[in-house]
């Protein structure tokens, strides 16, 4: 059974937190294990070990109301490792971050040659 919420990821050694939405928590939880995309929390978690982070649901609600719900928890608790803000507004400081962290990186080459098949056009 799928838990739709808000959920809230603590670092039992310095107290960072983390606040997150999703559709199936559960799922989100297991995400977090494996890979983590937030530079802070992912250096913690290198640090300190993924055992060292408690996961707890905050609040059960409905889909429509994930993003309302979510921004109070933001504002109300402040997480440390979060940068999105309020109403996913994402403040200028993590656009410079991750503007950082994104220049020289190679982008993948996907684009494949098509051949029409009525045609035989390339």
């Amino acid at each position: 059974m799928k838990i739709i919420g808000i959920y809230l990821i603590t670092c039992t050694v310095n107290g960072r937190k983390y606040i997150g939405q999703s559709l199936d928590i559960k799922r989100r939880f297991n995400q977090h294990k494996r890979k983590q995309q937030n530079f802070k929390f992912r250096q913690d978690v290198e640090k300190y070990g993924i055992e060292a982070f408690s996961f707890e649901i905050l609040e059960e609600c409905a889909e429509e109301n994930l993003t309302e719900r979510e921004n109070y928890y933001l504002k109300t608790i402040a997480p440390e490792y979060n940068i999105k803000t309020e109403d996913q507004a994402i403040s200028e400081e993590a656009r410079q971050k991750l503007r950082k962290l994104q220049t020289g990186r190679k982008r993948p080459n996907i684009s494949k040659r098509v051949k029409c098949v009525e045609t035989g056009e390339i």
